[in-house]
């Protein structure tokens, strides 16, 4: 897995920036309020950016309640988490603004967060899991938009695909760990002999497509989540993504 730096517009930040992108009706909010306790108990420290036309409120036990009005930005703190909402007509401006609220607690007030997911600005350049319900029967974001990097649904056929996706890159690794122990006994011995003596099923076909036959428009690496589990997506993020970065975190808790 490379390691990636956390950035935004080319400059670095002091923390990831994940995304929720939606067709409106999905549920972002409810999946953010189910999520965000689950995150909290991998013991990660959470910031949250909303952008919306309606108040949200949060019921979290231990976090700060904080009922937004419009036209108001709020930087609120609680019991690890931050959050804060902006309204504006300018999307980048307010995000900007928003982004530098938290950059100042990071750098300022040493108080980072290991993790900033963002609600809305679906069109701003930032990594997104897209959230897609079968009832709102609306097209995919996720095959014709890179800043999607997962999908949940609650669509059967989509969640079946991403199991067997899960299965064959699990027969990938698999297969790649053949592939290097032979690499490691072909430099003892000659090709020939190595395939005279060796058990067929370390041998295989190595160099076959092993996703050729998976069907669908969404980008093979893609994973595919349960858009009604939270628990799966909290881990996901937790164990998968969050791995991905090299960024420095402050000891002090928001």
């Amino acid at each position: 897995m490379s390691v990636m730096i956390p950035q935004y517009k080319g400059n670095r930040l002091p923390f990831p920036l994940l995304g929720l992108m939606a067709r409106s009706g999905t549920g972002k909010t409810t999946l953010l309020l189910q999520i965000i306790p689950k995150l909290k108990a991998h013991g990660l420290r959470i910031g949250l950016i909303k952008h919306t036309h309606h108040g949200i409120q949060f019921d979290n036990a231990g976090t700060t309640q904080r009922a937004f009005a419009s036209g108001v930005d709020v930087l609120g703190c609680g019991e690890g988490i931050s959050f804060a909402e902006w309204h504006y007509d300018d999307a980048a401006r307010a995000f900007d603004q928003a982004i530098n609220h938290y950059q100042q607690l990071a750098y300022q007030q040493a108080r980072s967060i290991d993790l900033l997911l963002v609600e809305g600005f679906k069109s701003l350049d930032f990594p997104k899991i897209e959230l897609h319900r079968r009832a709102c029967q609306a097209p995919l974001f996720a095959p014709s938009d890179q800043r999607v990097i997962a999908l949940a649904t609650d669509c059967p056929e989509l969640l079946a695909l991403g199991i067997k996706r899960k299965q064959r890159e699990q027969q990938k690794q698999q297969e790649q760990r053949k592939s290097y122990e032979m690499q490691r006994i072909l430099q003892k011995t000659t090709e020939s002999t190595l395939r005279a003596d060796l058990p067929s099923d370390l041998l295989g076909d190595l160099s076959g497509d092993l996703s050729s036959d998976l069907s669908g428009d969404l980008p093979l690496e893609l994973p595919v989540l349960d858009l009604n589990n939270a628990t799966v997506i909290a881990d996901w993020i937790a164990q998968d993504f969050l791995p991905r970065f090299d960024y420095a975190s402050q000891s002090n808790c928001v």
